[in-house]
Parts: structure tokens; C-alpha cells; sequence
């Protein structure tokens, strides 16, 4: 791609509804092209059927196309009876398909830059038709490595990046369409000063979509048992499908009083949230590579999470968190979270250094540079 009149169109499908590890990624990376001054703008979807009303981010493009929306209502499906999964997964993709059709005219009816490039997140058909067809710089980011039937389609006639567990798994089988690219974290973002935690209750987070895989409901279990040896004040940061069943579940193991919901936060408040807590909990099933770890420990804090996914990748164990077997039951988690937290108190954590390494791992700048040396 020629340097001048560069233009970046980061294509993602959620970006309107919900705010993950993808939409997360996208928006840091279109904040970073238009700072190296790189024209960028984010398309996402206008759902039929839905109010939606248009985010406003501050010196961000974002450009709407009409489309499909049937996530919610196949997570529906799923929860009522699992029998109904293949209906609410040909539903998703459905949607899904319809999104990518309107984004390929929204692409065609623009003006064309011989310089544009498109960057899809798990977009498999748009992206093969913008570089195919319509032959135009097209890469999609694969932020896992567990691909559905209609991914496998077209994965070998695309350009994938991704990171974490995803490029270890995927560049095993498609090692011409996979690159390596890492995420960065602010460098705005200022550690904690080191303490000792003097105070009555130990504070700790959660943060994420409050859905099945992230595995809070069992973690609310665990951390009733780490309440009666360290008192805890629970933050829980994010919204989902279970946020109604996790209020009721406090209520019931008699956490209510330990709990606290914050709903879904805009990144710089959730910054100013965690910088006050004590360190920060994970528990899910699975998870390519948790942009929130990487966060916290750009804060200073330490995190505890089982070995899933690319999680080995951000923890080193008794440095920068504690990483465990997936495989403890709730009582092992008990008690290794209880030697987190004597660790926590016991000043054994460096807040500085773990934020200083952090930081000079993940960098933005570094990731948009490799972006566009994998294009040229």
C-alpha cells in the first residue's frame, strides 16, 4: 500500500451491540491508525427490528450498514433447550451472512481508493470477496482458533491475523494464510502504587460479557468459600444474558452484600475502577487471550486465572498473577485464590514492575506497524 492517501475500513459486526475482546481491539487499533495519520472509520451494523442508538467515541468514524441481527435470540434458543443450538447457530449465521452481503455494497458503492484497506473481525465471506473479487487489500483477525463450517469455507483463500491460543492452533493448519499480530494497551495507562492492603476487605474484579463460557457462576461459588477466611468486596464489571441469574445467585449464597454491580463501563471509567481494587479474577472455560489481563497488569494489578487458552501467554506464575490448573475443583480454587490474596497482602506483587513490563510487551503503535508491513 502506497503511504499517502491510505484509508483503513475495520469491519465489525458487534461493534454496535456489544463491547468484547474484538470490538475492544478494533476500536484501539482505529484510534492508532488515525493518530500515525491513516484515515479509519469502524462499520458495524444497524440491526432491522432493533433500536440501536449510534455510539459516539471521540475522534472515531463509525459508519452503519443494515442488516440482520439474530445473536441474541440463538443465545436464546441455546438456553431454553440444547437441542435447539444448530437452529440458533444457522439463525446467527444467517444474520451474520447478511451483514457482510450490505457491507460489500456499502464497500462498492463508495468511492474507491486503490489504497484502501479492509479489516474484518471472523467476517470469512466479506473478507474473501473484498480480496478475491473485488480485489482489494482484505485481512480478517480470527480472535480464536475454533472455527465453525462456515468459517472453514474460506479460510484457506484469505489473509488471517490473530494472536494468542488462535495462532498457535491455526497456523498448525493454515500456515500461507496466518499471521502473527499482537495487541497493545494505553500508554495512558498508569500503575498503582505498591501497598500493602491494610484494609478489613480484600477488593477484587471481574470483568467481561456475563455469559456461560466466562464461568462466573462457579466463581461466585468459589469465592463464598474465600469469604469466610479473607473478607472480599466482589466488582463486577460487564453485562450479558446472566446478569439477572448472578444477582439472584449472591442472594442466594448470601453474597449480596459483598457484591457489586457496575454494568457495562466506558474504558477510561473502568480504568479509574480498577486502579482502587486489589487485583483481578478470571475464570473462564476458555479464552484465545484475555485483552482484560493484559490491562489489569498495565494498572499494576495481579490476576488469577486457569491455564485455558492463551492465558499462559500473559501469566507468569507468582510475577504477574497466579495461573492454575483448569482442571482444580471449587475447593482447590478456594484455596488457591486464598494464596493470591495472602500473597496480595503480603506485598509479594511488584505493581510497578508489573505494569512496566506490561507495557513494554504490548504496545499499539507496534501492532498497527505490523499491520502494515503484512499489507505492503
Amino acid at each position: 500500500m502506497n503511504v499517502e492517501n491510505r484509508e483503513v475500513l475495520i469491519v465489525n459486526y458487534a461493534f454496535s451491540i456489544f463491547r468484547g475482546g474484538g470490538e475492544n481491539f478494533d476500536l484501539n487499533i482505529c484510534k492508532e491508525f488515525n493518530l500515525s495519520g491513516i484515515n479509519s472509520s469502524i462499520v458495524t451494523v444497524d440491526p432491522f427490528f432493533c433500536k440501536n442508538k449510534p455510539a459516539t467515541i471521540d475522534g472515531i468514524k463509525i459508519k452503519y450498514v443494515r442488516a440482520f441481527w439474530f445473536y441474541d435470540f440463538s443465545s436464546y434458543l441455546k438456553s431454553i433447550n440444547p437441542k435447539l443450538s444448530g437452529v440458533g447457530y444457522a439463525m446467527r449465521i444467517l444474520g451474520q451472512f447478511s451483514f457482510e452481503i450490505s457491507v460489500i455494497f456499502f464497500i462498492i458503492r463508495q468511492k474507491r481508493n486503490k489504497n484502501l484497506l479492509v479489516l474484518t473481525t471472523f467476517l470469512p465471506f466479506l473478507t474473501f470477496f473484498a480480496s478475491n473479487v473485488l480485489n482489494i487489500s482484505a485481512y480478517m483477525r480470527s480472535p480464536g482458533p475454533l472455527l465453525s463450517p462456515y468459517e472453514r469455507i474460506f479460510f484457506r483463500f484469505i489473509k488471517v491475523l490473530c494472536n494468542g491460543d488462535a495462532y498457535r492452533k491455526l497456523v498448525k493448519d493454515y500456515p500461507n494464510q496466518v499471521n502473527y499480530v499482537e495487541i497493545g494497551v494505553g500508554k495512558f495507562i498508569l500503575p498503582k502504587t505498591n501497598k500493602i492492603n491494610d484494609n478489613n476487605f480484600t477488593e477484587i474484579a471481574i470483568v467481561g460479557r456475563l455469559i456461560p463460557i466466562k464461568g462466573i457462576g462457579q466463581l461466585l461459588k468459589i469465592l463464598k468459600i474465600v469469604n469466610s477466611i479473607y473478607p472480599l468486596k466482589i466488582h463486577i464489571f460487564g453485562d450479558g444474558v446472566l446478569k439477572n441469574k448472578l444477582v439472584s445467585q449472591s442472594f442466594k449464597l448470601k453474597l449480596n452484600n459483598n457484591v457489586i454491580m457496575h454494568g457495562f463501563l466506558e474504558k477510561e471509567k473502568l480504568y479509574e475502577s480498577l486502579e482502587n481494587l486489589d487485583c483481578l479474577l478470571m475464570n473462564s472455560k476458555y479464552d484465545n487471550f484475555p485483552n482484560v489481563l493484559v490491562e489489569a497488569n498495565a494498572l499494576g494489578l495481579p490476576v488469577w486465572a486457569p491455564n485455558v487458552g492463551g492465558i499462559d501467554l500473559i501469566i507468569e506464575n507468582r510475577v504477574n498473577g497466579f495461573i492454575v490448573n483448569k482442571n482444580l475443583n471449587i475447593n482447590e480454587k478456594a484455596e488457591s485464590i486464598c494464596e493470591f490474596i495472602k500473597f496480595i497482602k503480603d506485598g509479594k506483587f511488584d505493581s510497578v514492575e508489573i505494569s512496566r513490563k506490561c507495557q513494554m510487551k504490548f504496545d499499539w503503535k507496534r501492532t498497527i506497524q505490523n499491520i502494515l508491513e503484512l499489507t505492503n
